[in-house]
């Protein structure tokens, strides 16, 4: 605001807000989501995370589109699906 203040923004995270909150406040809110999906831990094991591959395959996207859609070097997606090397914890949320 043009007098310094601040106010949140529709839509925006208030990371204030969030970071104070309790645990036991999360796990609330979640499961009041009625969009939350409560899995036991033998689904959770069983539960696994899709190939680079097989979503770049589903989006019909050869390695070059999709390097350049996500602006990941093209030379990391090769690896990648390669096995070369691994993605960071942020590449495979």
């Amino acid at each position: 605001m043009p007098d310094g203040t601040t106010r949140p923004l529709k839509g925006k995270t208030d990371w204030a807000r969030f970071d104070a909150l309790t645990e036991e406040e999360i796990t609330a809110a979640a499961l009041s989501d009625p969009d939350t999906v409560l899995l036991t831990d033998e689904e959770l094991r069983e539960s696994r995370i899709p190939s680079l591959k097989e979503i770049r395959q589903k989006l019909h996207m050869t390695q070059e589109q999709f390097a350049e859609q996500f602006q990941v070097p093209l030379g990391t997606i090769r690896d990648w699906e390669q096995g070369v090397s691994m993605s960071d914890s942020a590449a495979k949320n």
